[in-house]
This record gives structure tokens, sequence and C-alpha cells, in this order.
């Protein structure tokens, strides 16, 4: 990856999600930037993102000038909004990324430590590298290719399922008392379909997909960038077949049985370089759900999608150790 050290910038334009289950904390920790001048002085200005694209893409344009930063106090669904604004930025300006969402994997993907609660230590402390986002083209039968862009993660089935259920208050209330997030994501994968009026949550139904080396049926597929692997997780079929559980409880709680198995999900790592491409089809029962970096999208069975990486980048900070190693060494070897 292309590395360098940046020029100090001149102004940060911060942007929050107003539809964000965040955006309060959000909007104050700006305004603490802000009443502070916690960026060594630097002129702050607060914007919201815009919920369509093309309005996202106009308002990065007009507010975000030459010598800016622009900053990301979202989750993953706004801060993809806003990358993928910079990639049709006549500037292609530089982007620091908080985290302020329910998963923040792009942020993840990005920072270690102290630079996920404290984003704005990157602009000061941080290098610039290239993050090439995953590219994925969707071919609905009878309808017009659909281009999506994800930075961190492309999902297929329970992904997106999971996303819109966590959504909801009713859910999110009750699972957030489990306490630990990796085992809601794990609950939500095999219990991703909410029945509201009855307070349930079903078993995943799994899709099948087919490529050229045959048909399998699965809950999920996941791609991801950057350091995550992409993974295919698979659940044997029994687990699919179990009673719907009532989130009356206080703590839901899995069938032993089963919590076993989503404790420690069997999966297949399915690595992607620049140069290659997976292929498949999806058919299900009904409309399913994608998800790319928190913004899920359905589609109807029968849909073909080609997943790779995008020959285009843009331009992010990074406190990756491994990145900050690899700077060092090129200064080294030029100083020698």
């Amino acid at each position: 990856m292309e590395i360098f050290k940046p020029e100090p910038p001149e102004r940060v334009v911060a942007y929050f999600n107003p539809g964000s289950t965040h955006r309060i904390a959000a909007e104050e920790y700006i305004d603490y930037l802000i009443s502070n001048r916690i960026l060594d002085g630097l002129p702050i200005i607060k914007l919201p993102t815009e919920r369509d694209q093309i309005a996202m893409n106009e308002s990065l344009h007009a507010n975000v000038l030459e010598g800016d930063v622009a900053a990301s106090f979202s989750g993953d669904g706004g801060t993809n909004s806003i990358l993928e604004a910079s990639r049709v930025h006549p500037l292609h300006p530089l982007l620091v990324i908080g985290a302020f969402g329910n998963a923040n994997d792009i942020a993840k993907m990005l920072h270690v430590g102290r630079y996920l609660e404290q984003p704005e230590l990157a602009i000061l402390e941080g290098l610039a590298a290239k993050l090439y986002p995953l590219s994925v083209t969707a071919y609905p039968p009878g309808q017009d290719p659909v281009n999506i862009h994800a930075y961190a993660y492309w999902g297929c089935g329970t992904t997106g399922r999971m996303a819109v259920q966590y959504c909801h208050s009713e859910v999110r209330e009750k699972l957030d008392k489990i306490g630990d997030k990796k085992l809601i994501g794990k609950f939500l994968r095999l219990y991703s379909e909410f029945n509201i009026a009855r307070n349930e949550l079903h078993a995943s139904q799994p899709l099948t997909f087919t490529d050229e080396s045959g048909s399998r049926n699965l809950t999920e597929i996941n791609y991801s960038n950057g350091k995550i692997e992409s993974k295919v997780l698979r659940f044997p079929e029994e687990l699919l077949r179990h009673e719907a559980v009532r989130l009356e409880v206080e703590r839901p709680t899995l069938p032993s049985a089963v919590a076993s198995f989503a404790l420690a999900a069997l999966h297949h790592i399915v690595i992607l370089d620049s140069k290659s491409t997976d292929r498949f089809k999806v058919n299900a029962a009904a409309d399913f759900l994608t998800q790319a970096d928190g913004q899920p999208k359905a589609f109807p069975s029968g849909t073909e999608f080609q997943v790779g990486l995008d020959e285009q980048f843009v331009y992010v900070y990074t406190t990756l150790r491994k990145y900050i190693r690899e700077w060092q060494r090129q200064q080294e070897l030029l100083t020698t």
C-alpha cells in the first residue's frame, strides 16, 4: 500500500449522520473539538451527511476545499457515503474516519487503540494511505446492473438482515442487555427474522449460491476489505430448524446445541487480490438483503453478483502500526 506523510490541513469539515443512533454523541464530540480548539486551533465546520448519494456528492464538493480534510463522525453507512463522495470530488480530499456507529468496521480497519475514540489524533499523528474499495456489480434479472462500493465489507444474506433487525428499537434494547457485541452478532446471524407483532426472532433461512463449481446452501457470504479477511460462513442444516426465540426474557439465550456452533462458527476463507473476481448467482424464496458498510439493499431471487477490488482509490488517514512501520522503513532507506 502506498503511504505518505500528508501536509498539515488548513481546515476540517466534520460530518455527522443525522439518522444515526449515535447522532447525539457525534454532534457533542464535534462541538467539544470546536469549543476546546483541540486540533491546534484548526477551523472546524460541522455538517450533516445527506441521505441521497448525489446530494452527499454535492455537499462534499461545495464544502471541502483545497487544503481541507473531510472527517466522518459517523458509523459505516454514513462513512461509506462520504467515501463515495470523495471518489468523484475533483480534489480527492483526504479523509479521517471516527467510530460513531454500531459496528465501525471501516474505522477499525484503519485505526488502532485510542484513535478509534479520538479520531482527530490521526490528523496530528497519522499517515495517509490509498484505500481501494470492494467493487460489487449486481445483475438483477430483467433490470439494469447495479454498482456498489464497499470500503470495509459487503455481505449477502443474514449480514443485511442483521443490520435491519438491529435497527428495530425493540430488538436493540433487549439484545443490548447481552453486553457482548460479538455474541449479539452471532445471535442475529442465527435468528435474523424478526416478527414485530409477536415479538419473536426466527431462524435464518439459507440462500442458494451457485457459481462455476456448483451450488451450496449458506446463510450468508461476506467479503471484507483490508486486514479483515473475507469469509463464507456456514451453519449445519440442523441449526436452521429450531423454534423461534421470544424476546421477552431479560437476557436472550441460545439453545445449547446452537450456542456451541454460534460461538465457533465454521467458515471458509476467501482472499481476493487485485486481479481476481468472484461471480455467483443467489436464489431465494423471496427478495433477499445485501449490505455494504452498513447500507442494506434488497435484490430479487436469481440476481448474479460479481465481486472484486476497484481500481479507483480514496485517500484516508491510517494509524495502523503495520503501515507506520512500513513508512518508517522507507524513511530509513532514504537516509542510508
